[in-house]
């Protein structure tokens, strides 16, 4: 039986001829697309356009034989799966490329990253009216980048406004791409296709989740609808009726918004909701987005905080520091918003503060789903002013990468990535 090494070295082969020859060609595709243009604008004949078009026809030709390599890697590939013990030989699917990934880490295997850039969040169209942020999740369960994703530039158009019956917050968007792919041959770009992606006003999950059911007694409550609360809520709780984060869709139909003041009380207080009274489902491999709007320079507030969710938690270790105006603290997007990593026994969500002097301001809640989209986890969040309109849109930056041939033919044959270091193991052939 051959060694991971050979059969590694095997694979290496096969994308040297498939990179080389085809997908990154130095000279092929560009030779053609230039002449292609060339013969559309400039060269003189009555059938001179023909002789780019059928050049064009030819690269069509080129791209059809890519998928044709999966075939030639597919041998290396069950070799692969019988040499690391893999349960099932022949079935080539994401869960054996997850088991791969972990198997080349144990064994200290690693290709070349393509090392790209994928910003964590996305800022409107300096054209919008209203405003809000498209956050990106773009690691896997054990921290990697995923690198299986396009190099393009990512669009999130509003479709669905309040004008046309979507709640605030709740507009829907459509993901896209731009440039698209002409084929699996451009270097850049997108592959043309769209998903529609909800905006999250946090009422997914959570109750009352912007303190919009109100207390019969809002400057002394006994209870917070929704939320279990650790200390003396009259004592130390008060509803703002005049400064919050945004309205939810439920303040937005009666025009009146709120947020709860957390006062000093006797040492750190919690603000909590069993998930599972919520009857909330996570699947271990689809992150979740975990914020919480805060606001300090109303009450000048002294002491730390601190959002958690289940065994994850982002600490606020001073919260006089919270910026002026209404800040969203959000949970690291990385492994920790996975089910796996933050999953205990009670599964709750919440903030807990020690307010030592003054009052922090709390509202909007955040608890909800990623959408999946081209190798990429999306989340659009409102921001504390006019909500998007139709048309209007937020963008994400052009991806950027460098070259990495295995990585690359991995993600073109397979729509998969390999474990990847920038200092790898098994070289680039």
């Amino acid at each position: 039986m051959a060694t991971r090494a050979q059969i590694f070295a095997n694979i290496s082969g096969v994308v040297d001829v498939l990179y080389g020859s085809l997908l990154r060609s130095p000279t092929l595709i560009p030779s053609i697309n230039a002449y292609v243009g060339s013969a559309a604008a400039n060269l003189i004949g009555s059938r001179a356009a023909d002789g780019g078009a059928a050049l064009k026809a030819l690269r069509t030709q080129f791209a059809d034989l890519v998928p044709g390599f999966q075939s030639v890697l597919d041998p290396h590939i069950f070799d692969l799966q019988e040499e690391t013990g893999y349960k099932q030989i022949g079935s080539i699917d994401a869960e054996w490329w997850e088991f791969l990934r972990d198997d080349m880490v144990v064994n200290a295997l690693s290709v070349k990253e393509r090392n790209l850039t994928i910003p964590a969040s996305g800022a409107p169209n300096g054209g919008n009216v209203g405003n809000g942020t498209l956050h990106v999740m773009s690691t896997d369960f054990r921290d990697r980048t995923r690198e299986n994703v396009d190099l393009a530039k990512y669009l999130a158009i509003c479709t669905v406004d309040q004008n046309q019956g979507a709640g605030v917050g709740q507009e829907t968007f459509e993901l896209s791409q731009t440039p698209t792919q002409e084929d699996v041959l451009d270097p850049s770009g997108g592959i043309g296709e769209v998903s529609a992606l909800t905006g999250i006003s946090g009422d997914q999950i959570l109750t009352n989740h912007s303190f919009q059911t109100l207390s019969a007694a809002p400057a002394a409550p006994t209870e917070i609808f929704g939320w279990d609360y650790d200390g003396d809520p009259a004592a130390e709780l008060e509803f703002d009726l005049t400064d919050f984060y945004r309205l939810s869709p439920e303040e937005d139909a009666f025009n009146q918004g709120a947020s709860l003041r957390m006062k000093p009380g006797g040492g750190n207080r919690t603000l909590s909701q069993d998930l599972r009274q919520r009857n909330a489902a996570f699947s271990e491999d689809e992150p979740v987005i975990a914020a919480i709007a805060l606001r300090g320079d109303l009450g000048n507030p002294t002491g730390t905080g601190e959002l958690f969710l289940g065994s994850t938690s982002l600490p606020i270790p001073d919260i006089s520091a919270i910026p002026v105006g209404w800040s969203v603290f959000f949970l690291p997007l990385d492994k920790g918003v996975l089910s796996r990593d933050f999953n205990a026994q009670p599964l709750q969500f919440g903030f807990r503060a020690n307010v030592l002097s003054g009052y922090l301001s709390v509202d909007t809640a955040i608890l909800s789903s990623f959408t999946l989209y081209q190798g990429l986890w999306f989340a659009m969040l409102g921001g504390p002013v006019a909500s998007l309109q139709r048309d209007e849109y937020v963008v994400l930056v052009d991806l950027a990468a460098t070259e990495a041939k295995f990585q690359l033919v991995m993600y073109v044959v397979y729509g998969e990535y390999l474990h990847h270091l920038a200092v790898p193991t098994i070289p680039d052939p």
